[in-house]
Formats: structure tokens, sequence, C-alpha cells
């Protein structure tokens, strides 16, 4: 987390009304300077000592140092990335965890996701935006269309990276629900960039993952 509080607490109200409630939540704050950790440290009490607040004490400058921190920390069997800025639908944790039955999957996959359109009266037609949704906001589904059911990833590496290289396989990290073990095991880490620390973390998972199910839900 990092200067969010524009949207921090929709973000995290989102996870307080999961219908799976089994999950630990850690928030590391990269030394925010606006009103972000007033902001989690307000609703803490909601999540009954599910919370667990993390202050950096310097700035790291990038977003993998954090995720790395919070991937040290987590004792779950699984871990999945939020970004401060999304909400997930009430239905998402319990629908991810539902793939896990299987518990020879590294990674369950979607390229589905949601993205806001807001009306703009000026120019009468709905537009992309960034801003916190309302009522006056409809939502738009992108994504690939490679799948309509669960579909496991090929384990021919080389087509793996081809569907990487031609973002058939997306790579920003909210998109997946990870085994922690797979992750630690094969001392998978986020680089300590401003740019593509997704895209180096997806990209080591692809080639190592023994097994990937790519699923066709939106949360």
């Amino acid at each position: 987390m990092y200067n969010v509080e524009k949207y921090i607490e929709e973000c995290l109200l989102s996870v307080l009304i999961q219908t799976f409630q089994d999950y630990e939540l850690i928030i590391v704050d990269d030394c925010s300077t606006d009103n972000s950790v007033t902001i989690i440290e307000s609703i803490a009490p909601k999540f009954n000592g599910k919370l667990n607040l993390i202050k950096l004490e310097k700035n790291s400058g990038n977003a993998g140092t954090p995720r790395n921190i919070g991937i040290d920390i987590a004792k779950g069997k699984y871990i999945y990335f939020l970004d401060g800025d999304d909400v997930l639908t009430h239905t998402a944790l319990e629908e991810l965890y539902s793939f896990t039955t299987d518990e020879t999957i590294d990674i369950i996959h979607t390229d589905n996701n949601m993205v806001p359109f807001k009306f703009d009266a000026d120019i009468n037609d709905y537009v992309d935006t960034d801003e916190l949704i309302d009522n006056k906001t409809k939502l738009r589904i992108v994504g690939s269309g490679r799948y309509d059911k669960p579909t496991f990833e090929t384990t021919d590496l080389s087509e793996r990276i081809i569907h990487f290289t031609y973002r058939k396989f997306f790579t920003t990290v909210w998109r997946n629900l990870y085994r922690r073990d797979f992750i630690i095991n094969n001392h998978i880490r986020f680089i300590d960039s401003t740019l593509l620390e997704d895209d180096i973390f997806t990209l080591e998972c692809l080639c190592l993952a023994k097994k990937i199910l790519n699923i066709p839900n939106v949360f």
C-alpha cells in the first residue's frame, strides 16, 4: 500500500464482505504520506484480528519489496495479491478456493476482469475511468476469451512462453491464486523495480509451475 486513501476503504470493505472468511489480510504500508494508514487503523477492528498491518521504516520505491515481505509473513496455504485501488466481488475468494480441491495445482488464473465505465454528460457516453465506482458507473468485462470453462494451461514450456509473449496469459498478479509452497519452494521473488515486476514474477511462475488452471470467472 502506498498513498491510496481514495480507494483503500472500498477495497477493504470488499474483503470484509467476502462469503469466504478463512483468510488473513496482510497490508504492507510502504511509508504512505497520505491518510491511508489512518483509514486502515480505523477499519481494522471490523476484521476481528485477521488484519495485519506492517509499516515499513523506509520507502522501497517499488511494489515488489512489500509483496515479498507479505509472502514471507503469510501463513495461509494460498496467496492472493490485492491491489489497494481494486475491489473484489463478494464471492471472489470462495470461487477461487473452490478450485483448490486438486492440491497439485500451483496457480489458478483468470484473464477476465471488470473495468468501470462512468457516464460523462458532456459527451453523452460512458468512458473508461479509474474513479471510485458509484451508482452511476457501469462495468465492462475485458479478457482474452481463450476459454469458457476451467482449462489447464499447456505443459509445453515453449507454448507457455508464446502465450506470455502475445498476452494470451496476462501478467498482472492480482489475476491469480498461488499455492504458497510453490512460491516458497521455488524461491520465486518480485524484483525491486518500479516497472514490470509483475511480468518477471509471472514469467518465472510460468516456467516453474507444473499445473496451472485457467478459469473464466470474473472476480
